[in-house]
Order: structure tokens, then C-alpha cells, then sequence
């Protein structure tokens, strides 16, 4: 799969439940989310309230999961791996992730459910208005300049996995 002929958004199940047991083992640490206005980054809970690890570029869980995302074209992952974990009240109102300033070499947004969706409720991932499946596992990968957002949670744990591809990380 080339890259021009990549669709401006997939989504498919590509994780198992003892894959992603595999990937929160690399995470320990979480942090308050930050928003970024292309210059600096800073709290402000009228964008977004919820959780994140710092990324990290271990080489045995970047091979694991870009194995897992060959379907998706992916070939390499340069700027890390995250996760997100967004608890009762919390939220990301819309925006997108690539920046002409900070964010320019953002192509491609990845998302990937790592919680059962009975664990929660609220929190849908909207991708210019449209609802992600919320099947463990499931993954979802879009254009960063398209406009998305997390719906408040109003009850328990939500936690995915992202990350963000340049074009060099895409076949």
C-alpha cells in the first residue's frame, strides 16, 4: 500500500486483550494533559481534563506494535508511544493534532482502545462527528489535521494507546 493510497481513516480490532497487557507494562507514570498552542504548553481544562504518559521509544514494544499495524501501512514509529487514561469527568474537546508550528510532521493519528468498553461509560472517541467503536482492541487510524474529540466520561477507566506518524513512518 503506497502512500497516497491510504484512506483518510481506518479502523479495525488489532489487539488482543494479552497484547495490550503486553503494552501497559511499559507504563508506569502518569501525568495531568497538557494543550498546546504551537508555541508552549500549558493546563487549560476548557480543552481538555485527562491523563497521559510521557512517550516512550522502547525498541522491543515499537517492533511489537508496528507488527501489529502493518495492515494500516505502518512501517516505523519515530516519535514514540502514549498513553492516554481519561477517569469520571474527563474529556479532549475537539481539535486536531497537527500544528503548522509545533506539530508540522504529524500525517497520520492512531488510536487504540485498551480498555473493555464495560469498564466505562461516555468517552467516545468522535472523529469529525462520527463515533469509534469501542471494542477492546479496536484501532483507529486518521489524518492528524481532522478535527476529533473524547466525550466526557461519566463513569470509570478509559485508556489508549496513541501515537502520531510522520510520512516516513507509513509504506
Amino acid at each position: 500500500m503506497g502512500i497516497n493510497s491510504i484512506k483518510k481513516f481506518e479502523e479495525e480490532v488489532l489487539f488482543t486483550q494479552t497484547d495490550i497487557g503486553y503494552i501497559k507494562s511499559f507504563f508506569h507514570k502518569w501525568t495531568e494533559g497538557f494543550v498546546h498552542d504551537g508555541e508552549e504548553s500549558f493546563k487549560d481544562y476548557r480543552y481538555r481534563k485527562c491523563f497521559s504518559t510521557i512517550p516512550i521509544k522502547d525498541k522491543e514494544l515499537i517492533k511489537f506494535v508496528v507488527n501489529k499495524l502493518k495492515p494500516f501501512g505502518v512501517k516505523s514509529i519515530n516519535h514514540g508511544i502514549q498513553l492516554m487514561k481519561y477517569g469520571e469527568g474527563n474529556y479532549f474537546r475537539t481539535h486536531r493534532d497537527y500544528s503548522p508550528t509545533k506539530y508540522s510532521w504529524r500525517y497520520k493519528s492512531l488510536v487504540t482502545q485498551l480498555s473493555e468498553s464495560s469498564e466505562y461509560e461516555g468517552g467516545t472517541l468522535l472523529i469529525k462527528g462520527r463515533p469509534m467503536k469501542k471494542d477492546l482492541g479496536n484501532t483507529v487510524m486518521f489524518d492528524s489535521n481532522i478535527p476529533h474529540e473524547v466525550m466526557e466520561l461519566t463513569k470509570g477507566t478509559r485508556i489508549t494507546m496513541v501515537l502520531w506518524l510522520s510520512k516516513e513512518d507509513i509504506i
